[in-house]
């Protein structure tokens, strides 16, 4: 009985952290969506659009999560692909409508609930908010959510630690502490792994880790 106790405590906390860091994360793009938007809108990342798409093949279907503003979606949707966009903070909603025409579903991606219904994911940025004892959850849903042979698109700060910045909480990797996380929690094989500098001129000593995962 002692146990039991101790353990349900346990998880109690778990939760109740987990709910302060979605609140504050969530809060920080809520009252920051417009500076965000003005930062990343028109960044290229061409070079990573390439390297997931000719994994696909055209009109593929492709989730767009923590899509932002909907430049990646936007980009997609020129090629003929079926995409779908989710984000959770609603303010997004109209900045993707206002200068993509996009339609954002408001959905966090730790309550994904497809099956076996896209043949891509894009994660651009946005599952290093996700900590790291739900990273496994979260990979278990998006792997579900792939059909055969999917393709998933990830992408981290580059480093082994987490950290906080402006109320929102990071959690970051390195190419081999990554591999160890998806051989050993996940069903996903890993396509391609590499490390890049951020897009933005502000930015340029802080590093990325890409990630291309296969069903």
């Amino acid at each position: 009985m002692i146990e039991y106790e101790a353990t349900n405590n346990m998880f109690l906390i778990l939760i109740k952290n987990y709910i302060n860091f979605m609140n504050s994360t969530l809060q920080y793009y809520k009252e920051n969506y417009i500076q965000f938007s003005k930062e990343t809108i028109n960044l290229d990342l061409s070079e990573n659009y390439e390297d997931f798409l000719k994994l696909l093949t055209k009109k593929s279907k492709i989730l767009d999560i923590g899509c932002g503003t909907g430049r990646d979606s936007s980009f997609f949707i020129s090629k003929s692909f079926d995409v779908t966009s989710i984000d959770p903070v609603v303010e997004f909603k109209q900045i993707a409508k206002d200068h993509f025409d996009i339609d954002i579903i408001q959905k966090s991606f730790l309550d994904l609930d497809y099956t076996n219904l896209f043949n891509g994911i894009w994660a651009n940025a946005s599952l290093l908010h996700v900590s790291f004892e739900d990273h496994k959850k979260v990979f278990h849903r998006l792997y579900r959510a792939l059909t055969k042979n999917g393709v998933l698109y990830c992408s981290y700060k580059y480093g082994n630690n987490q950290f906080s910045k402006n109320g929102r909480k990071f959690y970051s990797f390195q190419k081999e502490s990554f591999s160890n996380f998806i051989q050993e929690k996940t069903k996903f094989k890993i396509k391609k792994l590499w490390k890049s500098t951020d897009r933005r001129e502000n930015r340029l000593d802080e590093y990325w880790l890409n990630c291309l995962l296969k069903v």
